[in-house]
């Protein structure tokens, strides 16, 4: 498997930390959240990774150079401008084979072999890994119908699927990612505008996305157990 590993973002809601370091190098315990994320990938078989850099890239090259600390093989597709979250899926060489895009800042035991073997038996062009959500309004939500009161719910939870930052990919869906800036979402309504099936795997493996001050402060304080058991091959960095 080759896993494409979105790392180049500024990191803005982390400052002051990403002033000094890119969001996918700081430390969740000792271990930086990519390494982390890179050995979860290995173990579920991954030999190659592309690493797309951006912000302070050169410190994540430095730092992780051709991937023989962390058992993969690593090259690397630099950034001159902000591609977005979907743009460097058509910078990458072709593939002949499905690949995995994951977000660089995000902490999981998410079992991407299961993922990427669902992909593989469900024929799409794409796959989205999916979590149930819920997040509880702290206002009354109203609705109105014909300029006239219809129901009035106070403080209601609402839920619903989301991406969890990442995704399995058929080499077609690179014909159809411009080698120009694009977010993911906009790559994803292309493959269905041209009738291309896209899959949902849902889960409810760990998941944090560390793009958030508050989230990132949480797993240093209560890290995950996955973490705190000591991954192998983590050992040294």
């Amino acid at each position: 498997m080759l896993a494409l590993i979105l790392a180049g973002g500024r990191g803005l809601r982390l400052a002051p930390y990403t002033r000094i370091l890119p969001k996918p190098l700081l430390p969740v315990g000792e271990t930086p959240v990519l390494a982390i994320l890179l050995e979860r990938l290995r173990l579920a078989g991954v030999e190659r990774a592309v690493i797309a850099l951006g912000y302070l890239g050169d410190l994540i090259r430095t730092y992780f150079g051709d991937g023989e600390r962390v058992g993969l093989e690593l090259t690397y597709l630099t950034e001159e401008e902000p591609l977005g979250t979907a743009g460097p899926v058509a910078r990458m060489p072709a593939q002949k084979d499905p690949f995995l895009v994951v977000n660089g800042d995000i902490l999981t035991d998410l079992p991407f072999d299961d993922l990427y073997r669902a992909h593989r038996e469900s024929g799409a062009a794409a796959t989205v890994a999916v979590r149930r959500h819920q997040v509880k309004l702290e206002f009354g939500l109203l609705r109105v119908e014909g300029g006239f009161l219809a129901d009035w719910e106070e403080k209601p939870t609402l839920g619903g699927l989301i991406s969890i930052g990442v995704y399995v990919f058929d080499p077609r869906a690179q014909s159809l990612c411009p080698k120009a800036r694009i977010e993911m979402p906009e790559l994803i309504n292309r493959l269905l505008a041209a009738e291309h099936r896209v899959s949902v795997y849902e889960s409810t493996a760990f998941w944090r996305d560390l793009g958030l001050l508050e989230d990132y402060k949480s797993v240093n304080q209560d890290p995950p157990a996955f973490i705190k058991s000591g991954a192998r091959g983590l050992e040294g960095l």
